[in-house]
């Protein structure tokens, strides 16, 4: 995990492999290539939640119970914070691979923040390690370090609660 854009990738699932592969073939065919990878996005885009989150918000505020891995690790970024990051990408004479990250957060982290800014009763949210019989999709750690996107864009990440605090369709600030 943390990984930083001179990390050589070594995917383990199929969409990590078909990801690689898109990046590959891009390369080979563009000289001006940027890539930007992330690790896990969400929040709200034309008035909706993104699947997962709102998944987990709809189970507890049914009364139900909620399990995330304390010992999973992604760093989730907002999608319209994203889309700022890309536009602002997009007027740089940056090329080459970036990291758009949020905060290295547990699932179990992310998921309780985002829920309580959501005024969600976290309660209900349980915390668990990963079996050791889980499927090889499991990935313990997908972080990315978002040094060089810092550098290069000036680029804050805010966190679930400074996003989603209060909002039920998300307003750009």
């Amino acid at each position: 995990g943390y990984y930083n854009e001179d990390d050589a990738p070594n995917p383990v699932t199929l969409y990590g492999k078909h990801k690689k592969l898109c990046e590959e073939l891009m390369a080979d065919r563009i000289t001006n290539l940027c890539i930007l990878r992330t690790s896990h996005i969400y929040g709200y885009s034309c008035g909706e939640l993104d699947r997962r989150l709102g998944e987990s918000l709809a189970l507890v505020s049914g009364g139900n119970r909620l399990t995330r891995f304390t010992d999973m690790y992604k760093s989730p970024v907002e999608v319209n914070r994203l889309a700022a990051a890309i536009v602002a990408l997009m007027d740089s004479d940056f090329r080459g691979i970036l990291h758009v990250p949020g905060e290295r957060k547990s699932v179990f982290e992310f998921t309780r923040d985002a829920l309580d800014a959501m005024g969600a009763d976290t309660r209900l949210l349980s915390p668990a390690k990963i079996p050791a019989n889980a499927p090889p999709d499991y990935l313990r750690d997908t972080s990315l370090d978002g040094s060089l996107m810092r550098r290069i864009l000036d680029f804050k990440s805010l966190s679930p609660k400074e996003v989603l605090r209060g909002n039920d369709t998300f307003t750009q600030s």
